[in-house]
């Protein structure tokens, strides 16, 4: 899959419910990045660990690289999950926020062979000469009706 151009850059800052489309809501729904649209040079990755809904133990990462840069950008965005949540976790969306701009959310991709891995590569898009901070915030999912490992707290990653 090709990367998906965003007018100026989506940006996500979570307002969806806790159901969607037979999936549950798995985890915080406040994990997010900040990344500079429209600036002159290529900016360090924006990162963020994923929480559990109590934000008592952490799920995973989520990345985006660069974290900013010029019009034109390709942007590689990723969720590594613990191996733990990886069986939980049936599907991660990346909320798109951008200022002056309708919401948007996209589905990223399992690795067939890392099933904590999720990718989904954008293009940035800004009008000439001007710049703006777009919010990405990662949704985890889990499927309602499947039979999911319990999530210990002993091999969960604490805070």
């Amino acid at each position: 899959m090709g990367p998906i151009a965003f007018g100026p850059l989506l940006i996500l800052l979570g307002c969806q419910a806790d159901t969607d489309d037979g999936y549950l809501a798995f985890g915080a729904q406040d994990d997010l990045v900040n990344v500079r649209v429209g600036v002159s040079d290529l900016m360090d990755d924006a990162f963020t660990d994923l929480h559990s809904n109590t934000e008592a133990h952490i799920l995973g990462e989520g990345r985006v690289s660069p974290g900013g840069g010029p019009g034109g950008t390709e942007h590689h965005v990723s969720v590594r999950l613990t191996e733990e949540a990886s069986y939980i976790v049936d599907r991660v969306t990346l909320n798109l926020y951008s200022p002056g701009r309708s919401e948007r959310e996209l589905e990223m991709v399992r690795d067939h062979l890392e099933r904590e891995l999720f990718l989904l590569d954008l293009i940035s898009v800004v009008e000439e000469g001007s710049s703006r901070t777009d919010v990405f915030t990662f949704k985890l999912w889990d499927l309602a009706d499947d039979d999911d490992p319990a999530l210990s707290s002993d091999t969960a990653t604490e805070k």
